[in-house]
């Protein structure tokens, strides 16, 4: 029997397994640019689905060209970045969706604001026809039309909004999430349908397409910025420190991290503050100081404005979840 496609090889990391739920696999993975949930599901013969939910900066590695795997990915939080012949780089955004055949010609993917969160299928399209081909023949389920939006190079066919495919994707996380088979296996029969009578013009392939000193003029902000989260330097210090001008420095960052200098360097803050809070006992003041954040009172509330919870009842949530993990690990 044909083994299933290797998708674990997309990832330069172990996955530490924590355990199966119906039919879902989790991971736990871990570099020293943070860490991230994995679970994976095989949802129909040839298909499997991966849901990503990371806290990190990097974790992928480059595979072998396969124009026989299909890999399709919808993002429903966060950004991911890929650059492609070392010329330019183009994004997945949230309620961005992304087609493409596996090992296309990307020199390196990163999440370049540290959060990443959604779902990709990987495809194989002899598996799916072999023993699948009489369901796919009576829900008109074209694979050779869903290959050709695949294999558009040298980049991936990259969708920012559509009506009725985001509904469908939604409901496709949404049954991820809750872990119900029966309705993955449903809204995933629905996005091949969808892909089969797309009209692919029609849909709007527009990625965010930036080029290599755009990027690295972002990147040198996003290195001063984050060089130390407790100081306060203003745009027009980097545009100075980086010979540029305020105009241009602001558009190219934008242009990479999909958000504001200011909102990034928010977001960021707070996202270290949960990585703090989940591994270290440090002070909510001493957290609070750290990041830049003056006032305590001021932390707290931002805080548990971005993620609906305080800081001192995410760090109990949080370490309840990883003693939950300890006891459900595989020989734990």
């Amino acid at each position: 029997m044909q083994q299933p496609y290797n998708w674990k090889r997309h990832y330069a990391d172990p996955l530490e397994e924590m355990g199966e739920t119906a039919g879902f696999l989790r991971y736990r993975l871990r570099n020293e640019t943070g860490e991230g949930d994995v679970t994976a599901c095989a949802v129909l013969p040839g298909v499997q689905a991966i849901y990503n939910d990371l806290r990190l900066l990097r974790c992928g590695c480059r595979v072998a060209p396969n124009d026989g795997v299909i890999e399709i990915t919808y993002c429903t939080e966060g950004r991911y970045e890929c650059s492609v012949s070392d010329r330019y780089c183009f994004f997945v955004g949230a309620g961005y969706f992304s087609v493409g055949t596996v090992g296309r010609r990307e020199t390196r993917g990163c999440f370049p604001t540290g959060r990443f969160r959604g779902v990709t299928l990987f495809l194989e399209r002899g598996v799916l026809s072999r023993e699948l081909g009489n369901v796919l023949d009576a829900l008109a389920i074209d694979l050779g039309k869903i290959n050709e939006i695949a294999a558009r190079r040298p980049r991936y066919f990259v969708i920012q909004r559509n009506k009725r495919l985001e509904t469908i994707l939604c409901a496709l996380a949404g049954a991820y999430a809750e872990r119900c088979l029966p309705m993955l296996k449903l809204k995933t029969m629905e996005l091949l349908m969808f892909l089969s009578e797309a009209n692919t013009g029609a849909l709007g392939d527009q990625p965010v397409y930036v080029n290599g000193r755009q990027a690295a003029l972002a990147e040198a902000v996003r290195g001063i910025i984050l060089a130390d989260l407790s100081a306060h330097v203003t745009i027009e210090q980097m545009a100075a420190t980086l010979h540029s001008g305020t105009t241009a420095l602001k558009a190219a960052f934008k242009s990479v991290y999909g958000v504001s200098i200011y909102q990034y360097l928010k977001d960021y803050r707070l996202q270290q503050a949960q990585r703090l809070l989940r591994e270290t006992d440090a002070s909510l003041c001493e957290i609070a100081r750290s990041i830049g954040y003056e006032n305590p009172g001021k932390f707290t509330a931002a805080f548990k404005e971005r993620f609906s919870v305080a800081p001192a009842a995410y760090r109990d949530q949080a370490r309840m979840e990883m003693t939950m993990d300890v006891k459900n690990r595989p020989n734990g």
